[in-house]
């Protein structure tokens, strides 16, 4: 392999995985609003909504964790 088809695999190997993250982050709003809608959700869409809560989850512990630390300033 040259290293033009090199470039060229790597490039298309990076733009799948784009449209596979856009895609999962697609599902993931899906499930949210039908879970707020109050439809029935699937198994797989529950799994994909407890994904968005744990990233919720995960960004309030690192916003508190960042408050904790300015209010110990003042300390």
């Amino acid at each position: 392999m040259n290293e033009i088809e090199t470039c060229e695999d790597e490039y298309m190997m990076y733009y799948q995985s784009q449209l596979e993250e856009q895609e999962r982050e697609s599902l993931k709003e899906a499930a949210l609003v039908s879970f707020l809608s109050g439809k029935n959700l699937s198994k797989k869409d529950l799994e994909l909504l407890l994904e968005v809560y744990d990233e919720i989850a995960s960004e309030a512990i690192q916003t508190r964790e960042k408050i904790s630390v300015k209010l110990k300033e003042f300390q």
